[in-house]
């Protein structure tokens, strides 16, 4: 994928996505999403798009590992961070809801859905 000719742009929306998680993670007040565990949702999908968008982008097992141990990596670090800001707090459920996201978004990659970014990247070349 990475001589894709749109490769520079999936790359970018895939910073901007990482940048999006980091700044809601850390954010002072978000309004709480409806149902009892509505946030944990919230982080499953979150987890899973990042580590299913950044698996189209290297098709390699190996770089789809890593990227997906990364992302488990950063939603740890940014539970310790909230913790760290005092008006956010530590939630390890947050933490399991991120690494299953992360982990099921690894294991989309490996659909037919996994080459959907080639596929859009051939129609718009």
């Amino acid at each position: 994928m990475q001589d894709a000719r749109f490769f520079r742009l999936w790359r970018a929306i895939g910073v901007l996505m990482v940048l999006v998680v980091c700044v809601a993670s850390l954010a002072p007040s978000l309004p709480p999403p409806p149902g009892i565990h509505g946030d944990k949702v919230e982080h499953f999908i979150a987890y899973g798009s990042l580590t299913y968008w950044w698996g189209m982008l290297y098709p390699q097992r190996m770089q789809r590992w890593l990227t997906c141990l990364l992302f488990i990596l950063m939603g740890i670090g940014l539970e310790f961070a909230q913790r760290a800001t005092g008006y956010r707090v530590l939630d390890v459920f947050d933490m399991a809801a991120n690494t299953v996201g992360a982990l099921l978004g690894r294991m989309a990659v490996e659909t037919p859905f996994g080459r959907l970014l080639g596929a859009l990247d051939k129609r718009f070349a």
